[in-house]
């Protein structure tokens, strides 16, 4: 079956892209992160902070 030759000979490539691929896929996701406020920081205005 010659697709499947064809399979064996791409499947280091595809190896090769998918470890390449995580890496942007992971600075997307740290700059989403880091746009979003952290759920467990609270978001206080210095002239609302009932301590004052």
């Amino acid at each position: 079956m010659p697709l499947a030759e064809v399979g064996e000979w791409l499947h280091p490539f595809e190896r090769y892209w998918r470890e390449r691929m995580r890496t942007p896929a992971a600075v997307l996701d740290e700059q989403e992160q880091a746009r979003t406020p952290a759920a467990h920081e609270p978001d206080q205005n210095p002239s609302e902070d009932p301590e004052r």
